[in-house]
């Protein structure tokens, strides 16, 4: 199993009442990183993304721009800003097909990437700048082993 994780792009400052959305500059960066990744020719079979505005639109791009049509989108509400990445990595576990991409924010990305790479014995320092998504592949002891990351400006 590929496991993607993604971070949403750069999005509008959140109101107490009203939600953040990407903007402008944020669609641009997910395009510059689309660009990266279309020559890759990864597909996803499964879509989880946050409740938060801004993750299911970069959700969206992800699916038009490498074709996925066949894609299950599903919102997580452990997926949030303030999720607990032990909780979202035994929901991961649990996953049965061939790919994942979770599309979700900062603090929970990174705590999540150092949960995998504690548990497989790796210690990469993987950066998650808007719009950026790291690839890990399941291996034969059902540990995720990092294979790749991208950003708008690599």
């Amino acid at each position: 199993m590929f496991l993607y994780l993604a971070r949403h792009g750069h999005a509008s400052k959140p109101s107490p009442d009203q939600p953040s959305f990407l903007t402008g500059r944020g669609k641009a960066e997910i395009a510059r990183t689309l660009s990266r990744l279309k020559p890759k020719k990864i597909s996803f079979t499964l879509v989880w993304h946050s409740s938060k505005p801004r993750a299911l639109q970069t959700a969206f791009l992800y699916l038009e721009a490498l074709g996925a049509p066949g894609a299950l989108m599903e919102e997580k509400e452990e997926l949030g800003p303030g999720g607990e990445p032990e909780s979202v990595l035994e929901l991961i576990r649990g996953v049965k097909t061939e790919s994942l991409l979770i599309v979700s924010h900062l603090p929970l990305l990174e705590a999540l990437t150092r949960l995998i790479s504690r548990e497989s014995g790796e210690k990469p320092s993987i950066p998650f700048p808007t719009a950026g998504i790291a690839c890990f592949r399941r291996n034969k002891d059902g540990y995720f082993e990092f294979s790749w990351h991208l950003g708008p400006n690599d």
